[in-house]
């Protein structure tokens, strides 16, 4: 059992790892004040906004060894970043426990958190809660 929670872990970190690879370039500009002023509009924001959704449910998705406590640092680091109003991470909760709540099934026994993740990350779900609150951010 051990085992199979230091694997899920490890996997889960080397998800995080590809993932901040792949989409640097995104991290990068959103970590920088001007490119937000000249360019606040929603393709960063919803950007942030993913990534912290990806970020919490790792997060959530177990509580041993580091990597929970990585994700959970990154999450506010997106949430930090971000113009959305405090309502959208709510909604994202929520959201969030929708899909770690679902069932999945794979060829090994065990859970598929990772998976509830990624479908998350990648979901019309997320794109249309994040249009919810897109709105807001022209007001600002």
């Amino acid at each position: 059992m051990k085992s199979s929670k230091i694997s899920i872990g490890n996997c889960l970190k080397s998800l995080v790892v590809l993932l901040a690879i792949h989409f640097a370039p995104v991290a990068g500009a959103s970590g920088n004040a001007a490119t937000l002023a000249i360019h606040p509009a929603q393709p960063v924001q919803e950007a942030l906004f993913r990534d912290w959704l990806l970020s919490r449910c790792i997060a959530r998705a177990d509580n041993i060894g580091a990597l929970p406590a990585d994700a959970h640092r990154a999450a506010a680091l997106y949430a930090g970043k971000s113009r959305l109003p405090a309502e959208a991470f709510t909604a994202g909760d929520a959201l969030i426990d929708r899909f770690l709540d679902r069932p999945f099934q794979g060829p090994v026994e065990g859970s598929y958190h990772t998976v509830a993740c990624i479908d998350l990350y990648q979901s019309g779900e997320a794109r249309r809660l994040f249009d919810r609150f897109a709105a807001q951010l022209e007001d600002q």
